[in-house]
């Protein structure tokens, strides 16, 4: 089985939108071919078809296919759109009977590939400003933390994706006191931006300065546009001071008995 007149059409192809792939499939061995393999095609950035590629269609052929025989195949596929796929070439490949499900003369001619120009679309761009605590607060109490989150994108962020609150005695996360996480849900425009407000734990058991350090979609649920990820973070300038309440102090006085 060998893959010729492999093309790739559609209009100003851009990543995470369809384009339709066609391509022949013919039989030049010296036997009929049973049913029963698959076309697979897959998207890569690189020209070789490895372990990175990522499967975008598959095609069953239900029909068996004879000596000389060919058919002609179309399918739309999405072109993946990760963090990290930038502006640029991709290549598609299609891998006639990928699983080696039939046994033929030659099982190094079933991939053909082709090169296709995407546009990476308009994408959100996340950050963290104005991370502040509430100036004092008491062991095992709840403490209030404030961010600003910004788009500075040129397309609206659309949640879900989760913001990282992490509780610190120093200024970067090597004073580690806690992790709580929060999901947003809603959308942010294009150049604007949200201001959310949370009631954390403290330990029972610390006194001392509380930083707070919000990482916005931390687990990378927000497709942002590429270098988005490395400036999703933001540290209070001012930590809270974490002290014990005053306890009461009883005092007697004016004790006063019968004379008799």
């Amino acid at each position: 089985l060998t893959v010729s007149d492999l093309s790739v059409t559609g209009d100003n192809p851009t990543l995470g939108q369809p384009v339709t792939v066609t391509w022949t499939t013919q039989n030049v061995g010296t036997s009929d071919a049973a049913a029963g393999w698959f076309d697979d095609i897959y998207v890569s950035r690189s020209p070789t078809l490895d372990f990175n590629a990522i499967l975008v269609g598959e095609v069953a052929a239900d029909n068996p296919l004879g000596v000389g025989d060919s058919y002609t195949h179309s399918l739309d596929v999405t072109l993946p759109l990760r963090n990290g796929f930038d502006t640029g070439p991709y290549y598609v490949f299609v891998v006639a009977d990928n699983y080696n499900q039939i046994l033929e003369t030659n099982e190094t001619n079933n991939v053909a590939s082709t090169t296709v120009n995407a546009t990476r679309p308009d994408e959100p761009n996340l950050t963290v400003s104005n991370v502040t605590l509430q100036s004092t607060a008491a062991p095992g109490g709840l403490i209030s933390v404030q961010w600003t989150l910004n788009n500075t994108g040129a397309a609206d962020a659309t949640g879900p994706w989760t913001d990282n609150v992490v509780l610190s005695c120093t200024p970067d996360i090597s004073g580690f006191l806690g992790q709580p996480e929060f999901t947003f849900n809603g959308t942010i425009a294009a150049g604007g931006s949200v201001t959310r407000s949370q009631l954390l734990r403290l330990p029972v058991n610390y006194t001392g300065p509380v930083y707070a350090i919000v990482t916005a979609n931390v687990y990378g649920e927000l497709l942002e546009q590429p270098g988005g990820l490395t400036d999703d973070s933001a540290t209070s300038a001012t930590p809270s001071d974490v002290e014990p309440a005053p306890l009461p102090d009883f005092v007697v006085s004016n004790v006063s008995a019968p004379a008799n």
